[in-house]
């Protein structure tokens, strides 16, 4: 029951991913432009028109916490003692009041964007991108971070929001004819499946390298838990076929606007990110 539970959130949480990149890359034209929303614009909508999706799966999940978080029933002395410290955040009305916070934002964007958005004259496009981005945060605390009980960082909730920005892109510029687009939109969607790739990277990397000499060791044991067999063949994955195959394939200026080069970097990469999201929600060997 608990490895079903599990795997199920996985999955809300990709559907998650896709709907809320979706979500920023149609607030983000209005500010930048380009050719490459005119063809990408229709699988955006149709992703951000799924947003039920990761809100129905939330409204299950809450049926079935027990399984995946530590505060509503702690199984140890130290987790109880923990969820008393942490009692201001962690506790029912405040928590379900958060998502039903996020339900509305989803359902607001979804309705709005599924039919308007990625179109020029939206001034509100950038304060939308900052509340997104603050609803986004708190998202992947209350849903992502509850894993491990005791690991907790402020820049991971940026990884996870870039990182569901090019699983956006990717699969929108999977279920898109890029044939039918010129050549410049070719070019510009394969850099921003390249830039997209790399700045998640770093971001990941960055978050790493700050834990590990930081010397902090409650955080430093959630990378050391995903050392060993079979995680660390993921994360071998991770980095060559979901960050370095697509960001070399795509260097030269001609195979950038190859539409099967962009297509397999698109695919390559977004096995990546969900190959990472699998990495960093299951390997726990410790309750919680």
């Amino acid at each position: 029951m608990t490895i079903l539970v599990q795997f199920f959130w996985y999955f809300v949480l990709l559907s998650l991913s896709l709907v809320a990149g979706s979500v920023y890359l149609l607030l983000l034209y209005p500010l930048t432009g380009g050719s490459w929303m005119e063809y990408l614009r229709p699988a955006l909508r149709r992703h951000v028109s799924l947003w039920w999706v990761p809100c129905l799966g939330f409204l299950v999940l809450l049926l079935l916490f027990q399984y995946i978080a530590y505060w509503p029933e702690p199984p140890t002395k130290h987790l109880e003692e923990l969820a008393h410290q942490r009692e201001a955040f962690l506790n029912w009305p405040f928590f379900i009041g958060r998502n039903v916070f996020y339900l509305v934002v989803f359902a607001v964007a979804g309705l709005f964007l599924g039919k308007r958005g990625g179109e020029r004259g939206q001034p509100w496009a950038a304060p939308a991108i900052v509340g997104m981005t603050l609803t986004m945060f708190f998202i992947a605390v209350d849903w992502v971070m509850l894993r491990d009980a005791e690991w907790f960082s402020t820049g991971f909730p940026f990884t996870y929001i870039l990182l569901s920005v090019l699983f956006a892109l990717c699969s929108a510029t999977l279920a898109t004819k890029l044939g039918e687009a010129p050549e410049k939109a070719r070019r510009q969607i394969g850099s921003l499946i390249q830039a997209s790739t790399i700045v998640s990277a770093y971001l990941a990397i960055a978050e790493l390298v700050i834990i590990w000499m930081g010397d902090l060791p409650v955080e430093a044991q959630l990378y050391v838990e995903r050392s060993h067999l079979p995680w660390s063949l993921l994360i071998v994955y991770v980095a060559i076929c979901g960050v370095a195959w697509p960001f070399i394939s795509l260097l030269s200026r001609q195979p950038r606007v190859r539409p099967a080069r962009i297509k397999r970097a698109a695919l390559l990469a977004a096995s990546g990110m969900a190959a990472y999201l699998l990495w960093f929600l299951y390997p726990i060997v410790r309750p919680f």
